[in-house]
């Protein structure tokens, strides 16, 4: 897809790419200088931690039912997600699907990484 920088027309992907990539680095390149040295510190602001069986808690794995309970009430309607589905997709199809996502979830807190396609 060509791209338009004031009266110029890129068309191929490498001149796309650098054009894209100068308007950010100029852009923003002021910003976050600026931005890291008046940077905000936490120096003395109370924290509140968690239990030690609470951490172990939110580094288990889930199991079927605990997916089920979130794909059943989550609301349907909201945007859709990178494959192009919102949640009354995966609510209806459910009994269908739920082999697949739970070896989805079962392989994200084995490997800690999701695949590739959820970062797009």
């Amino acid at each position: 897809m060509p791209l338009r920088v004031e009266n110029r027309w890129f068309e191929s992907v490498p001149k796309v790419r650098a054009e894209i990539v100068a308007y950010f680095r100029d852009h923003f390149s002021d910003h976050f200088s600026k931005s890291l040295v008046d940077r905000p510190t936490l120096d003395g602001v109370p924290l509140s931690s968690i239990t030690e069986m609470d951490s172990r808690d939110l580094i288990s794995s889930c199991n079927e039912d605990e997916i089920r309970r979130v794909v059943v009430n989550s609301d349907g309607s909201k945007s859709l997600g990178p494959d192009n589905f919102n949640f009354s997709f995966y609510k209806r199809f459910w009994e269908s699907m739920k082999g697949e996502m739970g070896i989805m979830f079962q392989q994200f807190f084995h490997f800690a990484t999701l695949m590739r396609c959820f970062s797009s």
